[in-house]
């Protein structure tokens, strides 16, 4: 049941890859399906392990220990096989800032808990009324810790901004992207809305993923791009392909004053949308694939970090941001704020630019940085620490904005420790099990 119960949840919630994998990956819609279907499969697994555990539990064992063994199973989740953690648990609270405080102390991973615990005291309650005073305390006051710390956070003036910055969301479609015959257009689509902003003189202009048509600084209009940094006297970040001993890289630039300021080149690269794991498998069962970039993308090394007169700062490029770990490293490397650049034209108009930006919020107070956005299609956006919204696109929509943001030095708990939540969870997990004298729990 768990397992059926799982895969469900994951059908409804990542539907949008058939159209990610089919419409523009290049997969027929049989193969499509297939791959959204054995994904939720592997997704729902972790349900089905989770509800067998519970088996093994009673009254408050059952909400600590099952509470534990959730944020075990997530954390596996977001690690395993390349890692996919998305759609947490904890991700449902996405907009309710007093709870996503926690995040600075725990990571996603302890605001997952209290959830979890919450909802497996209300089982408790329906299937055995007597037993919940014994439980309910308890989570009440884990609630109440989590809520206070979040109010007090909260409390008093809003973080500082020092800086203004400019996003472009050129609103490319993702079957013109890769036309050679378009590239002068898309890349004039940028410029023009670059000249716009300039008038409000922002201090940094962000570009989305991918938004150079070509391989930069090798295509002839590499020349156009370091013209307008010079024109514009700002400096200018933005995403394009680039190619080294016949490797190709999804890679962000940053340009100023008509010179190359530093790059950075995607570490942790999408299945099937920047390489197909099992190619020949897939293609013997499915025949061949149609490429929709010029060939497989080769990941990057290191997390860089960006030395700018505004402060420094580290790039994580779409898929990335849903990886707390590369953050964690951008801000331990010395960035002072985040800059996240992303295509989702890749999920059409679906769900997923939502849930994606949702993780760039939660990015924001695990570290308490400003997190700057800028989506080919949105959303694009700017995100304060304390994970407030202060600029949000329609998607869509072709635009340029400014808004203010700042730099933070701050080092949370979950930037010096990482991860210990999951650990402390293991921890309790046993200490449940070992405690638990009866046998399963099974129903009568």
């Amino acid at each position: 049941m768990g397992l059926l119960g799982g895969t469900v949840a994951f059908l409804t919630t990542c539907y949008w890859i058939v159209v990610a994998v089919n419409r523009y990956g290049g997969i027929a819609l049989p193969g499509a399906f297939a791959v959204l279907l054995l994904l939720c499969l592997y997704l729902g697994t972790y349900w089905g392990v989770f509800c067998i555990g519970l088996l093994y539990f009673h009254r408050i064992r059952l909400v600590l220990g099952g509470s534990a063994l959730w944020v075990v199973l997530e954390y596996l989740r977001g690690h395993l096989l390349s890692g996919f953690p998305w759609a947490m648990l904890s991700h449902s609270q996405w907009r309710i800032l007093p709870l996503l405080q926690i995040l600075d102390l725990t990571g996603a991973y302890g605001l997952s808990f209290l959830l979890c615990a919450v909802n497996l005291s209300l089982h408790l309650g329906f299937t055995n009324p007597k037993g919940i005073w014994k439980v309910l305390p308890i989570t009440m006051v884990l609630f109440g810790l989590v809520l206070g710390y979040g109010f007090l956070k909260l409390k008093g003036p809003p973080p500082r901004t020092s800086f203004k910055v400019g996003i472009i969301q050129g609103n490319v479609n993702q079957s013109e992207k890769w036309d050679r015959s378009l590239k002068e257009r898309i890349l004039k689509v940028h410029e023009t809305l670059t000249v716009e902003i300039l008038q409000e003189n922002p201090h940094l202009i962000l570009w989305p993923e991918t938004a150079f048509p070509g391989y930069f600084p090798q295509d002839r209009l590499s020349d156009k791009m370091l013209e307008l940094s010079q024109k514009g006297k700002v400096p200018i970040l933005f995403g394009s392909l680039r190619r080294e001993s016949g490797r190709v890289y999804n890679s962000a630039f940053l340009i100023s004053r008509g010179k190359i300021m530093g790059h950075y080149d995607k570490v942790h690269l999408v299945p099937f949308g920047e390489y197909l794991p099992l190619r020949d498998l897939l293609e013997g069962l499915f025949g061949p694939f149609e490429e929709t970039v010029p060939g497989d993308i080769s990941p990057g090394r290191t997390v860089e970090v960006f030395e700018t007169p505004l402060g420094r700062f580290s790039v994580l490029i779409c898929f990335e941001i849903i990886f707390p770990d590369l953050s964690r490293a951008a801000v331990r490397g010395g960035a002072d704020f985040l800059v996240t650049i992303t295509n989702d034209a890749w999920f059409g108009r679906t769900s997923a630019p939502y849930q994606h930006l949702a993780q760039a919020v939660f990015r924001a107070v695990e570290v308490r940085r400003w997190v700057l956005r800028s989506a080919n299609t949105g959303v694009s956006a700017v995100v304060d620490p304390r994970g407030r919204i202060l600029a949000e696109t329609p998607i869509f929509r072709r635009l340029a904005f400014t808004a203010p943001f700042g730099l933070s030095a701050e080092r949370t708990l979950y930037v010096r420790l990482g991860d210990w939540f999951p650990g402390l969870s293991i921890l309790i997990f046993i200490l449940s099990a070992s405690l638990q004298r009866q046998g399963p729990d099974r129903p009568s």
